[in-house]
């Protein structure tokens, strides 16, 4: 009896060795909690995970696809598989000068939030001033290069919340300087790195409880 609690107690400790193993594997959090920009699945031409906010309007975030230069300009950094310019209309993207909001959140329920990695790039036109967690400011300034992706964030661990959490980014739009008019506008976010482990508690709570069955069947032997 004495050998088989002793073999049990082993076992039970192998478990809770080989789950908590496994659970601090990192996962790529990626198209599953966080999304670049334009990748919306269901095509409608609206981006479900970002919204646009402004003085004059919002909450939609089109997705900016097409030739027409008035629509999708020459001097943008043409979109990919991973990611895609968004504007704040269906149609065109010259606008009034304004400054506007884009948001997305994301939730880490079931996240080691110690362990989340996650790091982006992002363009912006006219250019961007401001990203922030939470509301707290973490970058300043997209630059105005609009061809390549030249300006790069990094998400701090200790303001990520452990369930929603959101991400704004300010783009500024100003007046076309030789024509007085309208000028083009769009925004553009990729994550290259977005990881996290995911909380082994459950796991482990179940391995320990076995390794407490099984101190407790052998104290009453």
């Amino acid at each position: 009896m004495k050998r088989m609690m002793i073999s049990s107690l082993l076992w039970a400790t192998v478990a809770i060795s080989a789950l908590s193993g496994s659970a601090y594997a990192g996962v790529s959090l990626l198209n599953d909690r966080l999304f670049n920009t334009g990748v919306d699945a269901n095509n409608d031409g609206i981006d479900d995970n970002y919204t646009v906010s402004w003085d004059a309007g919002g909450p939609n975030a089109y997705v900016v696809t097409g030739v027409s230069p008035s629509f999708f300009p020459a001097a943008w950094l043409a979109n990919s598989s991973d990611s895609r310019w968004l504007s704040v209309t269906s149609t065109n993207t010259q606008q009034a000068p304004a400054s506007y909001t884009y948001e997305t959140t994301f939730d880490l329920t079931g996240f080691i939030l110690a362990s989340i990695d996650i790091q982006g790039r992002w363009i912006a036109d006219d250019f961007g001033t401001n990203i922030l967690l939470n509301g707290t400011s973490i970058a300043t300034y997209s630059g105005t290069a609009l061809n390549a992706f030249n300006s790069f964030f990094t998400l701090p661990t200790m303001l990520l919340n452990q369930s929603t959490n959101t991400l704004a980014f300010n783009v500024v739009n100003n007046i076309n300087p030789s024509t007085g008019s309208n000028s083009r506008t769009g925004f553009r976010a990729e994550f290259t790195t977005a990881t996290g482990v995911p909380a082994p508690v459950p796991l482990v709570l179940f391995g320990a409880g076995m390794i407490g069955f099984v101190l407790t069947r052998r104290k009453e032997a």
